[in-house]
C-alpha cells in the first residue's frame, strides 16, 4: 500500500536555513574531495517499470495519454511534407486519432508552486498540420500539469498543451516576442530547457549557437569562462584563423582525451504562456553573473529548489558538466552552482570550491569550482536532480546517463575524442542513479536504475529497437522477441535506440506507508521509436 503526499511540486520549502560555509576567495577553496560514505547506507532498486508513453506514437501497441490528435480522414486532406513521418510507422490495426505530436524528446519538469509542474518538450515533431514554411515542424512545446497530473484511473501525467490559432496545432515556445511579434522560434536543435521557479518567476536556459573562436588569439575564456581552454580549427573554417573551442589535455596527438566546448546558454524569463525573454537587471535577477553562468562546467545543467512558494525567498541549486558525453580518459564529472533567491529575484551566484574538513565551501570565483564527486562512466548524458522527501527521510537523488545510438557516430565522434566504441556499444548503457543527503555530497556509488538490455523494463527488443549487426554489445534479441523487435523499427535508417534524458518529476514520489521504500516517477527519452515515456522506481536506503 502507497500513500500519496500532497500534490506539491516544490521539493519542499525552506523551513529553516542551510548553513554552508561561504569564501569569495579563490585561496581560501580547497578541493580536498570527501569520499562517498559508502558505511552508512546503500540505495536499492525494488523495481523499475514502464508506466506510459507521454509523447510521441511510442512503441507496438502502446498508445499516448498526452496530444489529443486530429482524425486520420482530417489529416488525409492536409498536403503531405517529407517532414512527416510516414502513415506506414503508425501503429498496426484502427487508428481513429492521429496525435498532432508523431514525437518529442525530453520534458524537463520543474516545479512552479500551487500544485503545477511545467514540462518542456524539444524538437517536438508536428505532422504537416503545420507547415514546414511556418518553421514549426520540428520545435519545442511548454505544457504543464492541470491540477492534480493523475489521469482518472490512470497513473500517466495529464498534460495541458496549449493550442495556437488554428486548433490543429499546438503553440510553439519562442523567445522574445510571440512568432506574430517577431519572437525566434528555436528550431530543430536549438532547445530551451531545463527550468526553475522562485514563485514569482519562471526561468529557462536557452542554447546559443555554437562560437567560433582565434586560433591566434586563443580566446576561449571570453567565451566560455575558462581559461584552459584551447582554440583548435575547425574541420570547415570559413577563414583560416577560424576554430572551436575545446577542453581537456588537448595534444597534438589525435588520440588525446579532448572535447568540443558546449555552446553557452542564456536565461530567459517567461514573459507569456509560451514566450520567455531575456531577464532585466533589478527586475528579474540582481547580477548578470547569474544570467551568464551557464557555460563552461555548466554548459548542461539542471536545477532544483529549496523554495518558499508564498515569499520567494530560498535557493536554487545547479549541476553542470561540460558535456553531454565523457569517456574514462575524459570523464564529464559533475559540478554544483547555488543561487539565492530574495522575493523571486535571482541573485550572486556561488561555487561548490571542495570542503575545509568536512564542511563545503562556496566562492563567487567559478575558476574555483571543484566536482561534486569524480565521475566514471564512459558515457553521462543529461543529468536530473531532484530532493525526495518521501526517500529516508529526505534524499537527494541524481539520475543520469543513457547510451548514443550508433546513428550519430560521426557527429559524437568530431565532438569528442578519442571516442572509443564504449561510447556507443556499452554494456553499461542504462540511467544510473546515486544519492546524498546534502547537494554537495558526500555522493554514493552510482546503481543502474534501469537497464536497457534486461527484460521487464520496456528496453532493446521490447518498446525499443535494437539493430547491432556488429553484436560489438555481446547482445541480440531474444528468440520469443525478434519478432516484436522488428515491428519497432518504424523508419528505415533511423537506426538502432538510443535512451537518453532521464529526468525526475517534482512532487510525484509516494512512500510505502510502512517507510520502508519510496517510489519515483521520471521521464525519459528514446530513439526509435522517438518519444518520452515515464516511468517509475521504487528505491530504499538500507543501513549495510
Amino acid at each position: 500500500m502507497e500513500h500519496r503526499t500532497p500534490a506539491t511540486p516544490l521539493l519542499y520549502c525552506l523551513s529553516i536555513a542551510i548553513s554552508v560555509g561561504t569564501c569569495f576567495q579563490v585561496a581560501c577553496a580547497q578541493n580536498d574531495m570527501v569520499a562517498a560514505d559508502a558505511s552508512v547506507a546503500e540505495l536499492r532498486v525494488i523495481s523499475t517499470r514502464h508506466v506510459c508513453d507521454v509523447v510521441g506514437l511510442g512503441a507496438v501497441g502502446s498508445v499516448p495519454y498526452n496530444f489529443p490528435g486530429i482524425s486520420a480522414s482530417s489529416l488525409a486532406q492536409v498536403p503531405k511534407t517529407p517532414l512527416a513521418l510516414p502513415e506506414t510507422s503508425l501503429m498496426p490495426g484502427a487508428n481513429p486519432q492521429i496525435p498532432l505530436v508523431f514525437g518529442g524528446d525530453m520534458g524537463r519538469p520543474f516545479a512552479t508552486g500551487e500544485g503545477k509542474v511545467l514540462y518542456v518538450f524539444n524538437d517536438t515533431f508536428f505532422p504537416p498540420v503545420e507547415s514546414a514554411t511556418a518553421g514549426g515542424a520540428n520545435d519545442d512545446v511548454l505544457a504543464s500539469s492541470p491540477g492534480g497530473p493523475w489521469l482518472p484511473n490512470q497513473e500517466c501525467i495529464s498534460l495541458q498543451i496549449e493550442r495556437g490559432q488554428d486548433a490543429s496545432q499546438y503553440r510553439a515556445l519562442t523567445v522574445d516576442g510571440a512568432p506574430q511579434d517577431g519572437g525566434a522560434r528555436l528550431g530543430p536543435g536549438v532547445v530551451p530547457g531545463p527550468g526553475f521557479s522562485t514563485g514569482r518567476f519562471n526561468f529557462l536556459v536557452v542554447q546559443n549557437p555554437v562560437q567560433p573562436c582565434s586560433v591566434a588569439a586563443q580566446n576561449c575564456e571570453s567565451q566560455f569562462g575558462q581559461p584552459s581552454d584551447v582554440c583548435l580549427p575547425s574541420q570547415a573554417p570559413t577563414t583560416s584563423d577560424q576554430g572551436l573551442c575545446h577542453f581537456g589535455p588537448c595534444g597534438a596527438d589525435a588520440t588525446s582525451p579532448c572535447a568540443q566546448r558546449l555552446s553557452t546558454n542564456r536565461l530567459a524569463v517567461q514573459q507569456g504562456s509560451t514566450n520567455f525573454a531575456t531577464p532585466q537587471l533589478g527586475v528579474h535577477a540582481s547580477s548578470d553573473r547569474v544570467i551568464a553562468a551557464f557555460r563552461g562546467h555548466f554548459s548542461t545543467v539542471s536545477f532544483a529548489t529549496e523554495i518558499d512558494w508564498a515569499s520567494g525567498n530560498g535557493t536554487v541549486w545547479a549541476v553542470g558538466r561540460d558535456s553531454y558525453w565523457g569517456t574514462p580518459e575524459l570523464p564529464m564529472s559533475p559540478y554544483l552552482m547555488r543561487i539565492p533567491a530574495s522575493d523571486g529575484v535571482l541573485g550572486e551566484p556561488v561555487y561548490f570550491a571542495g570542503f575545509l574538513g568536512t564542511e563545503p565551501v562556496f566562492s563567487a570565483d567559478p575558476q574555483s569550482a571543484r566536482p561534486i564527486y569524480e565521475e566514471s562512466h564512459a558515457l553521462n548524458q543529461h543529468t536530473s536532480i531532484s530532493f525526495v522527501p518521501e526517500l529516508d527521510g529526505g534524499t537527494w537523488l541524481l539520475f543520469y546517463g543513457g547510451h548514443a545510438q550508433p546513428a550519430i557516430r560521426t557527429a559524437v565522434e568530431q565532438f569528442i575524442r578519442p571516442a572509443g566504441d564504449d561510447l556507443f556499444y556499452s554494456r553499461d548503457a542504462g540511467i544510473y542513479a546515486r544519492w546524498a543527503k546534502t547537494p554537495w555530497g558526500p555522493w554514493s556509488a552510482p546503481l543502474t536504475i534501469f537497464n536497457p538490455y534486461l527484460p521487464g523494463q520496456g528496453g532493446y527488443c521490447e518498446e525499443m529497437y535494437f539493430a547491432d549487426p556488429e553484436r560489438k554489445s555481446g547482445f541480440e534479441c531474444a528468440a520469443d522477441r525478434q519478432d516484436r523487435n522488428r515491428n519497432l523499427n518504424r523508419a528505415p535508417g533511423l537506426g538502432m535506440a538510443g535512451e537518453y534524458g532521464a529526468a525526475i518529476i517534482p512532487g510525484l514520489a509516494t512512500q510505502k506507508e510502512d517507510g520502508s521504500s519510496a517510489t519515483v516517477r521520471w521521464l525519459l527519452s528514446t530513439w526509435n521509436p522517438y518519444r518520452v515515456i515515464m516511468l517509475s522506481t521504487e528505491l530504499s536506503v538500507a543501513m549495510k
